[in-house]
Protein backbone atom coordinates (compact mmCIF):
# COMPACT_ATOMS: atom_id res chain seq x y z
CA UNK A 1 0.00 0.00 0.00
CA UNK A 2 1.35 3.57 -1.01
CA UNK A 3 1.59 6.11 1.20
CA UNK A 4 -0.94 9.08 0.85
CA UNK A 5 0.38 12.70 -0.30
CA UNK A 6 -1.71 15.39 1.19
CA UNK A 7 -2.45 18.35 -1.60
CA UNK A 8 -5.28 19.86 -3.72
CA UNK A 9 -4.34 17.98 -6.47
CA UNK A 10 -6.59 15.01 -7.77
CA UNK A 11 -9.27 15.73 -5.94
CA UNK A 12 -12.05 14.45 -8.20
CA UNK A 13 -11.68 11.30 -7.27
CA UNK A 14 -9.78 10.88 -4.07
CA UNK A 15 -10.52 7.26 -2.35
CA UNK A 16 -11.36 7.22 0.96
CA UNK A 17 -8.73 5.49 2.96
CA UNK A 18 -7.69 5.66 6.40
CA UNK A 19 -5.17 7.48 7.62
CA UNK A 20 -3.19 7.43 10.84
CA UNK A 21 -1.27 9.62 13.17
CA UNK A 22 1.42 10.02 10.34
CA UNK A 23 -0.85 11.41 8.09
CA UNK A 24 -2.68 13.84 10.29
CA UNK A 25 0.91 15.07 11.84
CA UNK A 26 2.36 15.90 8.38
CA UNK A 27 -1.49 17.63 7.55
CA UNK A 28 -0.77 19.78 10.35
CA UNK A 29 2.91 20.50 9.86
CA UNK A 30 2.03 22.01 6.09
CA UNK A 31 -0.60 23.88 7.80
CA UNK A 32 1.68 25.53 10.25
CA UNK A 33 3.94 26.29 7.18
CA UNK A 34 1.22 28.03 5.70
CA UNK A 35 0.38 30.14 8.69
CA UNK A 36 3.99 30.72 9.37
CA UNK A 37 4.42 31.77 5.60
CA UNK A 38 1.40 34.00 6.31
CA UNK A 39 -1.43 32.10 4.34
CA UNK A 40 -3.81 31.76 7.34
CA UNK A 41 -4.96 33.24 10.17
CA UNK A 42 -4.69 32.46 13.44
CA UNK A 43 -8.73 31.27 13.36
CA UNK A 44 -8.03 29.64 10.30
CA UNK A 45 -5.32 27.56 11.13
CA UNK A 46 -7.13 26.42 14.53
CA UNK A 47 -10.35 25.16 12.84
CA UNK A 48 -7.89 23.50 9.78
CA UNK A 49 -6.05 21.80 12.51
CA UNK A 50 -9.26 20.38 14.48
CA UNK A 51 -10.23 19.41 11.43
CA UNK A 52 -7.27 17.58 10.65
CA UNK A 53 -6.52 16.23 13.76
CA UNK A 54 -10.46 14.86 14.06
CA UNK A 55 -9.66 12.98 10.37
CA UNK A 56 -10.35 9.65 9.63
CA UNK A 57 -9.57 9.36 5.90
CA UNK A 58 -7.48 11.27 3.24
CA UNK A 59 -11.19 13.08 1.59
CA UNK A 60 -11.61 14.82 5.08
CA UNK A 61 -7.71 16.02 4.68
CA UNK A 62 -8.10 17.33 0.78
CA UNK A 63 -10.13 19.88 1.16
CA UNK A 64 -8.11 21.23 4.17
CA UNK A 65 -5.10 22.85 1.48
CA UNK A 66 -7.35 23.56 -1.88
CA UNK A 67 -6.97 27.28 -1.38
CA UNK A 68 -3.40 26.78 -0.60
CA UNK A 69 -0.72 25.99 -2.96
CA UNK A 70 1.98 23.06 -2.74
CA UNK A 71 4.71 23.73 -0.30
CA UNK A 72 8.29 22.33 -1.51
CA UNK A 73 9.27 19.51 0.17
CA UNK A 74 11.20 20.03 3.62
CA UNK A 75 14.78 19.94 3.58
CA UNK A 76 16.73 16.43 4.43
CA UNK A 77 18.33 15.86 7.92
CA UNK A 78 21.56 17.21 8.58
CA UNK A 79 24.53 14.58 8.55
CA UNK A 80 25.28 13.24 11.90
CA UNK A 81 28.75 13.89 13.62
CA UNK A 82 30.57 11.74 14.57
CA UNK A 83 33.60 11.89 17.22
CA UNK A 84 36.95 11.36 15.85
CA UNK A 85 37.15 7.68 18.22
CA UNK A 86 34.01 6.34 15.93
CA UNK A 87 35.50 7.66 12.70
CA UNK A 88 38.66 6.29 13.66
CA UNK A 89 37.17 2.48 14.54
CA UNK A 90 34.92 2.46 11.91
CA UNK A 91 38.21 2.69 9.26
CA UNK A 92 39.41 0.10 11.38
CA UNK A 93 38.35 -3.95 9.62
CA UNK A 94 38.67 -6.80 11.62
CA UNK A 95 42.17 -7.04 10.12
CA UNK A 96 43.51 -4.30 11.40
CA UNK A 97 42.60 -5.09 14.93
CA UNK A 98 43.60 -8.62 14.89
CA UNK A 99 47.32 -7.72 13.26
CA UNK A 100 47.35 -4.82 16.03
CA UNK A 101 46.62 -7.50 18.80
CA UNK A 102 49.04 -9.98 17.40
CA UNK A 103 52.17 -7.70 17.29
CA UNK A 104 51.18 -6.00 20.99
CA UNK A 105 50.92 -9.59 22.09
CA UNK A 106 54.39 -10.67 20.27
CA UNK A 107 55.97 -7.57 21.77
CA UNK A 108 54.75 -8.16 25.10
CA UNK A 109 56.20 -11.05 25.04
CA UNK A 110 59.50 -9.89 23.85
CA UNK A 111 59.74 -7.59 26.09
CA UNK A 112 58.83 -9.77 29.23
CA UNK A 113 61.57 -12.54 27.82
CA UNK A 114 64.08 -9.71 28.08
CA UNK A 115 62.66 -7.96 30.84
CA UNK A 116 62.58 -4.70 29.19
CA UNK A 117 60.05 -2.28 29.80
CA UNK A 118 59.54 -0.64 26.45
CA UNK A 119 55.78 -0.41 26.96
CA UNK A 120 55.52 3.00 25.79
CA UNK A 121 57.60 2.28 22.32
CA UNK A 122 54.47 -0.44 21.54
CA UNK A 123 51.73 2.58 22.13
CA UNK A 124 53.31 5.06 20.07
CA UNK A 125 53.64 2.75 17.44
CA UNK A 126 50.14 2.03 17.51
CA UNK A 127 49.09 5.62 17.66
CA UNK A 128 51.46 6.16 15.11
CA UNK A 129 50.00 3.68 12.60
CA UNK A 130 46.45 3.54 13.44
CA UNK A 131 46.32 6.90 14.48
CA UNK A 132 47.72 8.75 11.69
CA UNK A 133 45.73 6.48 9.07
CA UNK A 134 42.22 7.96 10.09
CA UNK A 135 43.98 11.61 8.73
CA UNK A 136 45.03 10.66 5.01
CA UNK A 137 42.08 7.98 4.41
CA UNK A 138 40.16 10.89 3.01
CA UNK A 139 42.72 11.81 0.66
CA UNK A 140 42.09 8.45 -1.56
CA UNK A 141 39.08 8.26 -3.94
CA UNK A 142 37.69 6.99 -7.00
CA UNK A 143 37.69 9.24 -10.20
CA UNK A 144 38.78 12.50 -7.93
CA UNK A 145 42.67 13.03 -8.76
CA UNK A 146 42.82 16.54 -7.32
CA UNK A 147 45.68 17.76 -9.35
CA UNK A 148 48.09 14.76 -8.54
Amino acid sequence: MGSVSISKKGKAGIPRVRIGDAERQEAARQLQQHFADGRLTWEELDERLQTAYAARVTAELTPLFSDLPDLPPPPPPPATVRSRGQQLMGQLSSLDIRVLVMLGLLGAVIAGTLELHIWPVFALWAFLVFGGRGRHRHHRSFGHHHGR
